[in-house]
Protein backbone atom coordinates (compact mmCIF):
# COMPACT_ATOMS: atom_id res chain seq x y z
CA UNK A 1 0.00 0.00 0.00
CA UNK A 2 1.63 3.27 -0.93
CA UNK A 3 2.53 5.61 1.70
CA UNK A 4 1.74 9.54 2.29
CA UNK A 5 3.65 12.04 4.12
CA UNK A 6 3.45 13.14 7.03
CA UNK A 7 2.74 16.50 6.31
CA UNK A 8 -0.12 15.73 4.12
CA UNK A 9 -1.70 13.20 7.23
CA UNK A 10 -1.36 16.01 9.58
CA UNK A 11 -2.88 18.25 6.96
CA UNK A 12 -6.12 15.99 6.83
CA UNK A 13 -5.71 14.94 10.18
CA UNK A 14 -6.01 19.12 11.34
CA UNK A 15 -7.86 20.29 8.05
CA UNK A 16 -9.65 18.52 6.54
CA UNK A 17 -13.41 20.20 6.11
CA UNK A 18 -15.62 17.56 7.58
CA UNK A 19 -12.61 15.07 9.94
CA UNK A 20 -10.02 17.54 10.86
CA UNK A 21 -9.96 18.27 14.46
CA UNK A 22 -10.10 22.10 13.53
CA UNK A 23 -13.33 21.58 11.73
CA UNK A 24 -14.82 19.82 15.06
CA UNK A 25 -15.14 22.97 17.38
CA UNK A 26 -11.93 21.81 19.87
CA UNK A 27 -12.14 23.46 22.70
CA UNK A 28 -9.73 25.71 24.59
CA UNK A 29 -9.66 26.47 28.10
CA UNK A 30 -9.98 24.22 31.46
CA UNK A 31 -12.80 22.15 29.63
CA UNK A 32 -10.80 21.67 26.61
CA UNK A 33 -7.68 20.48 24.77
CA UNK A 34 -5.30 22.44 25.99
CA UNK A 35 -4.89 26.39 27.53
CA UNK A 36 -3.85 29.45 25.05
CA UNK A 37 -2.71 33.29 26.45
CA UNK A 38 -6.21 33.95 25.13
CA UNK A 39 -8.20 31.49 27.21
CA UNK A 40 -5.96 32.95 30.29
CA UNK A 41 -8.25 36.17 30.08
CA UNK A 42 -8.35 39.57 28.25
CA UNK A 43 -5.35 40.85 29.50
CA UNK A 44 -3.61 39.61 26.51
CA UNK A 45 -5.25 40.59 23.98
CA UNK A 46 -5.54 44.30 25.73
CA UNK A 47 -1.42 44.20 25.88
CA UNK A 48 -1.66 43.56 22.21
CA UNK A 49 -3.81 46.48 21.52
CA UNK A 50 -0.58 48.87 22.60
CA UNK A 51 1.49 47.31 19.88
CA UNK A 52 -1.03 48.01 17.58
CA UNK A 53 -1.03 51.80 18.35
CA UNK A 54 2.65 51.46 18.05
CA UNK A 55 2.24 49.84 14.73
CA UNK A 56 -0.61 52.63 13.65
CA UNK A 57 2.08 55.60 14.81
CA UNK A 58 5.16 54.11 13.40
CA UNK A 59 2.97 53.63 10.04
CA UNK A 60 2.27 57.16 9.66
CA UNK A 61 -1.19 56.97 10.73
CA UNK A 62 -2.59 55.32 7.84
CA UNK A 63 -6.71 54.95 7.14
CA UNK A 64 -7.77 52.45 6.96
CA UNK A 65 -5.66 50.59 9.50
CA UNK A 66 -5.73 46.44 8.33
CA UNK A 67 -5.76 44.81 11.55
CA UNK A 68 -4.84 41.23 10.09
CA UNK A 69 -5.11 38.05 12.14
CA UNK A 70 -4.56 34.27 11.26
CA UNK A 71 -5.58 31.69 13.33
CA UNK A 72 -8.21 33.68 14.73
CA UNK A 73 -10.27 30.86 16.23
CA UNK A 74 -13.42 32.30 18.05
CA UNK A 75 -12.21 35.92 17.56
CA UNK A 76 -11.95 36.51 20.85
CA UNK A 77 -8.54 37.82 20.70
CA UNK A 78 -9.61 40.54 17.97
CA UNK A 79 -12.50 41.58 20.24
CA UNK A 80 -10.16 42.26 23.09
CA UNK A 81 -7.95 44.13 21.08
CA UNK A 82 -10.56 46.18 19.53
CA UNK A 83 -12.10 46.33 23.08
CA UNK A 84 -8.88 48.23 24.33
CA UNK A 85 -7.99 50.10 21.04
CA UNK A 86 -11.35 52.05 21.35
CA UNK A 87 -10.21 53.30 24.74
CA UNK A 88 -6.38 54.19 24.07
CA UNK A 89 -6.92 55.93 20.98
CA UNK A 90 -10.05 56.58 19.27
CA UNK A 91 -8.45 58.07 15.95
CA UNK A 92 -6.73 54.59 15.86
CA UNK A 93 -10.19 52.66 16.60
CA UNK A 94 -11.71 54.60 13.70
CA UNK A 95 -9.23 54.17 11.29
CA UNK A 96 -8.82 50.51 11.36
CA UNK A 97 -10.49 47.63 9.14
CA UNK A 98 -10.51 44.22 10.38
CA UNK A 99 -9.23 41.65 8.08
CA UNK A 100 -9.18 37.72 9.37
CA UNK A 101 -7.48 35.19 7.00
CA UNK A 102 -9.75 31.78 7.73
CA UNK A 103 -10.32 28.84 5.94
CA UNK A 104 -12.89 27.22 7.32
CA UNK A 105 -16.65 28.40 7.35
CA UNK A 106 -17.69 26.99 10.77
CA UNK A 107 -15.44 29.91 12.04
CA UNK A 108 -15.69 32.63 9.35
CA UNK A 109 -19.58 32.36 10.83
CA UNK A 110 -18.37 32.54 14.19
CA UNK A 111 -15.83 35.09 14.05
CA UNK A 112 -17.85 37.02 11.86
CA UNK A 113 -20.96 36.78 14.57
CA UNK A 114 -18.90 38.38 17.30
CA UNK A 115 -17.09 41.07 15.62
CA UNK A 116 -19.90 43.00 13.55
CA UNK A 117 -20.79 44.84 17.41
CA UNK A 118 -17.52 47.25 15.87
CA UNK A 119 -19.10 48.69 13.54
CA UNK A 120 -15.58 48.75 11.06
CA UNK A 121 -15.45 47.58 7.84
CA UNK A 122 -14.44 43.53 8.18
CA UNK A 123 -13.17 40.82 5.51
CA UNK A 124 -12.85 37.74 5.31
CA UNK A 125 -10.18 35.74 3.36
CA UNK A 126 -9.96 31.90 2.89
CA UNK A 127 -6.19 32.15 2.59
CA UNK A 128 -3.59 34.57 1.95
CA UNK A 129 -3.98 33.65 -2.00
CA UNK A 130 -6.76 35.46 -2.09
CA UNK A 131 -5.47 38.60 -0.46
CA UNK A 132 -4.41 41.52 -3.74
CA UNK A 133 -0.64 42.25 -3.49
CA UNK A 134 0.75 44.78 -1.48
CA UNK A 135 -2.73 45.96 -0.66
CA UNK A 136 -2.46 45.90 2.96
CA UNK A 137 -1.18 48.66 5.39
CA UNK A 138 -0.83 47.78 9.41
CA UNK A 139 -0.78 45.04 11.89
CA UNK A 140 -0.45 41.02 11.45
CA UNK A 141 -0.53 39.31 14.07
CA UNK A 142 -0.76 35.76 15.18
CA UNK A 143 -0.96 33.21 18.28
CA UNK A 144 -0.18 29.53 18.01
CA UNK A 145 -0.74 29.75 14.34
CA UNK A 146 2.87 28.12 12.81
CA UNK A 147 2.74 24.98 15.60
CA UNK A 148 -0.21 23.94 13.67
CA UNK A 149 1.60 23.72 10.30
CA UNK A 150 1.54 20.41 8.79
CA UNK A 151 5.24 19.01 9.43
CA UNK A 152 7.42 16.79 7.45
CA UNK A 153 9.23 14.18 9.67
CA UNK A 154 12.84 12.69 9.29
CA UNK A 155 14.68 9.94 10.78
CA UNK A 156 18.70 8.82 10.88
CA UNK A 157 18.70 5.12 10.63
CA UNK A 158 21.22 3.04 9.76
CA UNK A 159 23.90 5.46 8.67
CA UNK A 160 21.33 7.91 6.33
CA UNK A 161 18.57 9.71 6.69
CA UNK A 162 14.72 8.60 5.77
CA UNK A 163 11.52 10.27 5.68
CA UNK A 164 9.08 8.71 7.88
CA UNK A 165 5.96 8.19 5.77
CA UNK A 166 2.45 7.14 6.73
CA UNK A 167 0.66 4.46 5.64
CA UNK A 168 -3.21 5.08 5.97
CA UNK A 169 -5.22 2.25 7.73
CA UNK A 170 -8.91 2.26 8.16
CA UNK A 171 -11.27 4.91 10.58
CA UNK A 172 -9.47 6.46 13.41
CA UNK A 173 -6.55 3.19 13.71
CA UNK A 174 -4.79 0.99 11.95
CA UNK A 175 -2.03 3.89 10.76
CA UNK A 176 1.65 2.30 10.08
CA UNK A 177 4.45 4.44 9.69
CA UNK A 178 7.00 3.44 6.85
CA UNK A 179 10.55 4.60 6.08
CA UNK A 180 11.50 6.10 2.60
CA UNK A 181 15.43 6.89 1.82
CA UNK A 182 16.08 10.43 1.29
CA UNK A 183 18.40 11.06 -1.97
CA UNK A 184 19.86 13.97 -3.40
CA UNK A 185 17.20 14.56 -5.49
CA UNK A 186 14.64 14.61 -2.47
CA UNK A 187 13.08 17.79 -1.69
CA UNK A 188 13.60 16.96 2.03
CA UNK A 189 17.78 16.50 0.94
CA UNK A 190 19.24 19.94 1.57
CA UNK A 191 17.05 20.16 4.99
CA UNK A 192 18.44 17.09 7.08
CA UNK A 193 22.37 18.26 5.95
CA UNK A 194 22.10 20.47 9.59
CA UNK A 195 20.60 18.07 11.19
CA UNK A 196 22.99 16.28 13.59
CA UNK A 197 23.38 12.68 12.01
CA UNK A 198 22.65 10.66 14.90
CA UNK A 199 21.35 7.24 15.15
CA UNK A 200 17.97 7.70 15.84
CA UNK A 201 17.42 11.35 16.22
CA UNK A 202 14.12 11.76 14.61
CA UNK A 203 12.83 15.71 14.13
CA UNK A 204 10.59 18.02 12.02
CA UNK A 205 11.17 19.73 8.54
CA UNK A 206 9.55 22.94 8.56
CA UNK A 207 8.47 23.25 4.69
CA UNK A 208 5.79 25.04 4.68
CA UNK A 209 6.44 28.27 6.66
CA UNK A 210 8.94 29.72 3.81
CA UNK A 211 5.59 29.82 1.53
CA UNK A 212 3.45 31.53 4.25
CA UNK A 213 5.56 33.96 5.10
CA UNK A 214 6.40 34.73 1.18
CA UNK A 215 2.52 34.98 1.13
CA UNK A 216 2.13 37.28 4.03
CA UNK A 217 4.67 39.53 3.04
CA UNK A 218 3.05 39.75 -0.27
CA UNK A 219 0.25 41.27 0.91
CA UNK A 220 1.57 43.47 3.13
CA UNK A 221 2.70 46.83 1.45
CA UNK A 222 3.81 48.14 4.46
CA UNK A 223 3.29 46.90 7.86
CA UNK A 224 4.19 45.44 11.42
CA UNK A 225 4.52 41.43 11.64
CA UNK A 226 3.75 39.82 15.33
CA UNK A 227 4.34 36.17 15.77
CA UNK A 228 3.40 34.66 19.21
CA UNK A 229 4.54 30.61 19.30
CA UNK A 230 6.22 27.97 21.24
CA UNK A 231 9.60 27.03 19.58
CA UNK A 232 13.57 27.64 19.18
CA UNK A 233 15.81 29.14 16.91
CA UNK A 234 16.87 26.51 15.03
CA UNK A 235 20.88 26.20 17.02
CA UNK A 236 18.65 24.75 19.65
CA UNK A 237 15.60 22.91 17.42
CA UNK A 238 18.38 20.64 16.24
CA UNK A 239 20.38 20.37 19.28
CA UNK A 240 22.14 17.12 19.19
CA UNK A 241 20.37 16.07 22.42
CA UNK A 242 17.06 16.95 21.20
CA UNK A 243 16.69 13.27 19.78
CA UNK A 244 13.09 12.82 19.47
CA UNK A 245 11.55 16.14 17.91
CA UNK A 246 8.65 18.11 18.95
CA UNK A 247 5.79 16.91 17.55
CA UNK A 248 2.96 16.52 20.53
CA UNK A 249 -0.40 15.60 20.67
CA UNK A 250 -2.82 16.98 23.31
CA UNK A 251 -6.47 15.70 24.19
CA UNK A 252 -8.13 16.64 27.40
CA UNK A 253 -4.92 18.21 28.56
CA UNK A 254 -3.10 14.63 28.31
CA UNK A 255 0.24 14.73 26.10
CA UNK A 256 0.72 12.30 23.71
CA UNK A 257 3.53 11.34 21.35
CA UNK A 258 1.61 9.04 18.80
CA UNK A 259 0.11 10.96 15.94
CA UNK A 260 -1.51 7.59 14.50
CA UNK A 261 -4.37 7.50 16.78
CA UNK A 262 -7.06 8.93 17.22
CA UNK A 263 -6.94 11.57 14.13
CA UNK A 264 -9.08 13.69 14.05
CA UNK A 265 -9.76 13.59 17.67
CA UNK A 266 -6.56 15.64 18.85
CA UNK A 267 -4.86 18.10 18.73
CA UNK A 268 -1.15 17.74 16.87
CA UNK A 269 1.46 20.46 16.83
CA UNK A 270 5.16 20.80 16.38
CA UNK A 271 7.29 23.75 18.01
CA UNK A 272 8.29 26.84 15.83
CA UNK A 273 12.09 26.86 14.04
CA UNK A 274 11.53 30.48 14.54
CA UNK A 275 15.10 30.87 12.46
CA UNK A 276 13.47 29.54 9.76
CA UNK A 277 11.19 32.28 10.05
CA UNK A 278 13.62 35.56 9.94
CA UNK A 279 15.51 33.49 6.95
CA UNK A 280 12.21 33.84 4.93
CA UNK A 281 11.07 37.21 5.79
CA UNK A 282 14.78 38.13 5.42
CA UNK A 283 14.55 36.77 1.45
CA UNK A 284 11.21 38.02 1.03
CA UNK A 285 11.97 41.72 1.84
CA UNK A 286 11.10 41.86 5.39
CA UNK A 287 12.67 43.24 7.94
CA UNK A 288 13.51 42.07 11.51
CA UNK A 289 12.37 44.26 14.95
CA UNK A 290 13.12 41.77 17.66
CA UNK A 291 13.19 38.11 19.02
CA UNK A 292 12.47 37.48 22.95
CA UNK A 293 10.11 35.49 25.24
CA UNK A 294 6.55 36.31 26.08
CA UNK A 295 7.46 37.17 29.60
CA UNK A 296 10.33 40.12 28.44
CA UNK A 297 7.86 41.12 25.58
CA UNK A 298 4.80 41.87 27.81
CA UNK A 299 6.45 43.51 30.73
CA UNK A 300 7.95 45.62 27.96
CA UNK A 301 5.09 46.18 25.83
CA UNK A 302 2.12 46.21 29.02
CA UNK A 303 3.96 48.66 30.83
CA UNK A 304 1.37 51.76 30.06
CA UNK A 305 -1.27 49.22 30.27
CA UNK A 306 -0.10 48.25 34.26
CA UNK A 307 -0.22 51.85 35.19
CA UNK A 308 -3.85 52.39 33.43
CA UNK A 309 -5.20 49.14 35.69
CA UNK A 310 -3.38 50.93 38.85
CA UNK A 311 -5.09 54.13 38.42
CA UNK A 312 -8.35 52.77 37.35
CA UNK A 313 -8.83 50.19 39.93
CA UNK A 314 -7.97 50.05 43.65
CA UNK A 315 -4.96 47.27 44.11
CA UNK A 316 -7.00 45.81 46.63
CA UNK A 317 -10.37 45.71 44.16
CA UNK A 318 -11.36 42.19 42.32
CA UNK A 319 -10.60 43.14 39.09
CA UNK A 320 -7.00 45.01 40.05
CA UNK A 321 -6.06 40.93 41.17
CA UNK A 322 -7.89 39.33 38.48
CA UNK A 323 -5.44 41.09 36.11
CA UNK A 324 -2.23 40.57 37.93
CA UNK A 325 -2.96 37.15 38.21
CA UNK A 326 -3.11 37.07 33.91
CA UNK A 327 -0.12 39.45 34.02
CA UNK A 328 1.32 37.04 36.10
CA UNK A 329 0.84 33.83 33.96
CA UNK A 330 1.27 35.25 30.84
CA UNK A 331 4.74 36.71 31.98
CA UNK A 332 6.50 34.10 34.57
CA UNK A 333 9.03 31.76 33.50
CA UNK A 334 7.50 28.69 35.33
CA UNK A 335 4.31 29.45 33.45
CA UNK A 336 3.77 30.59 29.82
CA UNK A 337 6.88 33.37 30.13
CA UNK A 338 9.18 31.30 29.03
CA UNK A 339 7.51 28.76 26.91
CA UNK A 340 6.32 31.18 24.25
CA UNK A 341 8.60 33.24 22.13
CA UNK A 342 7.73 36.47 20.10
CA UNK A 343 9.05 37.22 16.60
CA UNK A 344 8.94 40.95 15.06
CA UNK A 345 9.17 41.94 11.25
CA UNK A 346 8.40 44.66 9.08
CA UNK A 347 8.13 45.76 5.94
CA UNK A 348 7.81 49.08 3.65
CA UNK A 349 7.42 52.58 5.25
CA UNK A 350 7.84 51.70 9.01
CA UNK A 351 9.11 54.51 11.06
CA UNK A 352 12.78 53.47 12.64
CA UNK A 353 12.47 53.25 16.22
CA UNK A 354 12.50 50.87 19.50
CA UNK A 355 10.20 48.78 19.82
CA UNK A 356 8.63 49.13 23.45
CA UNK A 357 7.92 45.31 23.65
CA UNK A 358 11.79 43.84 22.76
CA UNK A 359 13.66 46.80 24.82
CA UNK A 360 14.15 44.02 27.84
CA UNK A 361 16.39 41.57 25.87
CA UNK A 362 15.93 41.18 22.03
CA UNK A 363 18.36 38.36 19.90
CA UNK A 364 18.23 36.73 16.11
CA UNK A 365 17.33 33.85 16.27
CA UNK A 366 19.41 32.05 14.86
Amino acid sequence: MESISFSEFMNHALYDPEAGYYSRSPKIGKKGDFFTSVSVGSSFGQIIAYQALEAWIALGYPEPFHLIEQGAHDGLLMVDIMEELKLLEWDCYHAVQLTVIEPLERLRVIQSERLKGFGVPFRHFSSWEEVDSDSLNGFFYSNELIDSFPVDLVTFHQGGWYEKRVIRGKGLEGNQWDLKKITENDPLYRSVQSIPAIEGYTTEIHGKVEGWMKSVLRGLNSGVILIFDYGYPESVYYAPERTTGTLQMYRNHQKSVNPLINVGEQDMTAHVNFSTIYRAALCEGGEWIGYTDQGRYLTGMGEQWLCAISETHPADSAVFQKKIREFKTLTHPEMMGSQFKVIGLKKGGVEEKAWKGFRFGSTIPL
